[in-house]
């Protein structure tokens, strides 16, 4: 996103921990870029819909071959509607893409973000810039839907919330002044997704770990996780200055039975722990992330097929019956190799599995290929396990 920006010809600066934005409002500086997307699905839609904020630009934007697959139809669809020309490169309604922008000229739009939220989020932000106002209605199932009420709350945050839902219907009004008037430093919150890999650790390592400023009073709806792998609170506690997580040897970690619909990235997190459990894990209402960075409930059943579990899918949903014998079976001679399939979320959900001592002599079980693909969110993740292993 940060180099897209700056192709861009927005001024950005970035610091240890801190990026400063010089906004436009609302204006797009450069009439003309080439702009790589990589495997960045938030890039890709929120960069896209904000291009077409300019009255007349012209920008090609290409992504990885995985990017190349991804549903793009429910936003390209919008974004015409809304006076944008898109030319494909390759497969209609995917990238590569050439667009021809022309401001905002709709007001009244039919949404279908069946296959992402990502795709409503990107059109809600931009919105509130449209001259004559906008209806977005939205057709079908919206998928993770906290994520887009993490969006509006945030908009609300940076100064816009003139909108007003009726049914299924957002009403923006027309734009008679600058929707964001934030300009103070905002604090990003700690990464509720990413947090779901260590809240999972201690209840195969017996350790206790605290996870700093993280609690329920945050925006992001996958801290809903916590409750869902331990609905009893039995282990993990929400405090003022964040979650502390402590392992108890006598409980049975029992499987997880659950809808992961509004919280589907997290479900890799959970399907990749269901070995270590001791009942039948089921987790539905995911059929959309088999059009992520890779298909992620075949992905997932290879590999725990790999480790000799027994998985069964249907298009929504992934059950798995655990079995640590054959766990143990299957590494007895060496550490069983899994397969990333470029994706972030597949590697750390393996490596928190990996972190248990099946063979209660510390030796690895679970090799992972190509760890690297974590630095798309969690560039440091290795090491921080690695640090959090060697304070045992």
């Amino acid at each position: 996103m940060a180099e897209g920006l700056k192709a861009l010809g927005f001024s950005l600066e970035r610091q240890e921990d801190r990026v400063t934005v010089t906004g436009q409002a609302g204006q797009i500086p450069k009439q003309e870029a080439d702009l790589q997307l990589g495997n960045a699905g938030t890039v890709a839609r929120f960069l896209t819909a904000a291009l077409c904020l300019n009255k007349s630009g012209s920008y090609t934007l290409v992504g990885s071959t995985q990017m190349h697959t991804r549903p793009m139809r429910g936003l390209f669809d919008a974004l015409e509607a809304l006076g944008a020309s898109i030319e494909y490169s390759g497969e209609a309604h995917h990238f590569p893409i050439t667009l021809k922008t022309n401001g905002l000229n709709s007001q009244h739009l039919k949404v279908d973000a069946s296959q992402s939220s990502q795709i409503l989020s990107a059109l809600l932000i931009i919105a509130p810039f449209a001259p004559a106002g906008l209806h977005i209605e939205l057709i079908g199932d919206t998928v993770s839907r906290p994520f887009v009420e993490m969006t509006l709350s945030m908009m609300k945050q940076f100064g816009y919330a003139r909108y007003t839902t009726k049914n299924n219907t957002l009403y923006f009004p027309p734009c008679t002044e600058p929707p964001y008037t934030r300009t103070e430093a905002y604090m990003i919150e700690p990464d509720a997704t990413a947090a779901s890999y260590f809240l999972t650790l201690p209840r195969f390592t017996q350790a206790h770990l605290q996870l700093n400023q993280l609690c329920t009073s945050k925006l992001q709806g996958d801290i809903a996780f916590a409750k869902i792998i331990d609905p009893g609170q039995n282990w993990i506690s929400f405090k003022e200055n964040g979650c502390q997580i402590t392992a108890d040897p006598t409980l049975q970690p029992t499987g997880i039975e659950a809808n992961f619909n509004a919280i589907s990235d997290t479900f890799l997190t959970a399907a990749a722990s269901a070995p270590l459990l001791e009942t039948k894990t089921h987790i539905w209402g995911i059929a959309h992330t088999r059009q992520q960075e890779t298909d992620r409930i075949h992905a997932m059943a290879t590999e725990l097929k790999k480790l000799g579990q027994t998985v069964s899918t249907t298009h929504d949903s992934i059950t798995i019956t655990p079995d640590r014998n054959r766990l143990k079976e299957y590494s007895k001679e060496k550490p069983v190799e899994i397969e990333t399939y470029s994706d972030h979320r597949i590697a750390m959900s393996f490596a928190i599995l990996g972190s248990y001592d099946l063979h209660t002599d510390g030796r690895p079980w679970i090799s992972i290929k190509n760890p690297e693909c974590c630095k798309k969110t969690f560039p440091n993740f290795f090491k921080i396990l690695k640090d959090l292993h060697n304070d045992r």
